[in-house]
């Protein structure tokens, strides 16, 4: 029989769990294969509350204390995961429009702000990648939450970015059109006067040599 004072314990551990679950089905929007490390730490902590219901009380603060570190470290993991997936969407979103990256800011004002942002998530990650990640294993959210923001937003301009890309492209054709046009223009109005030049020179000559 459990005390009163371990029941608490596990009502708390109960809301961290239902807590990790939410998170995971948060991300599991964005790629369910993206889970299986989250998904583990769960597990972990169900393996780690049965040792703390059926061993002596002086085990169960040991096991409840690995128990909710286990919870802790799902919940940073399903961050980490998104901000990884977030980083690859942004990532992606940079390769495709390489090309055009001069007609960004044109659509999404705070571009380099945002570019910052995920830097800033990049750096996070890099420096938590060792210790025991689930004493700040809420810090993620921010984070997470700011990259995912920019990623809907960036899917968003997608369009528009992508009708003023070929806008331009159909101007620049254009203009180099014009160009090629002018230039063969010049040429021949270059070849017509050089003709008669030398129509005229030949003319003279001839005059010259019939007197």
């Amino acid at each position: 029989m459990i005390s009163e004072e371990q029941q608490e314990k596990l009502q708390t551990l109960i809301a961290l769990f239902e807590l990790a679950e939410s998170k995971i089905k948060e991300i599991e929007r964005l790629d369910y294969k993206l889970l299986i490390p989250s998904i583990n730490e769960l597990r972990y902590a169900g393996y780690h509350v049965l040792k703390a219901l059926i061993n002596s009380n002086n085990e169960f603060d040991s096991e409840f204390e690995k128990a909710t570190n286990h919870c802790k470290r799902a919940i940073y993991d399903a961050y980490e995961v998104g901000i990884v997936y977030c980083l690859e969407e942004i990532r992606d979103f940079k390769q495709c429009f390489n090309d055009c990256s001069d007609l960004i800011p044109e659509v999404i004002q705070t571009y380099f702000d945002d570019l910052l942002e995920a830097e800033k998530a990049r750096s996070f990650l890099n420096e938590n990648k060792s210790g025991n990640r689930y004493e700040y294993y809420e810090d993620g959210k921010p984070y997470y939450q700011k990259l995912n923001h920019i990623g809907q937003k960036f899917d968003l301009a997608k369009p528009t970015i992508q009708d003023k890309y070929n806008k331009k492209f159909e101007s620049d054709i254009k203009q180099a059109r014009r160009f090629i046009i002018t230039v063969i223009l010049s040429l021949i109005g270059l070849l017509v006067s050089a003709s008669i030049f030398c129509i005229a020179y030949i003319n003279l000559q001839q005059n010259i040599l019939v007197k």
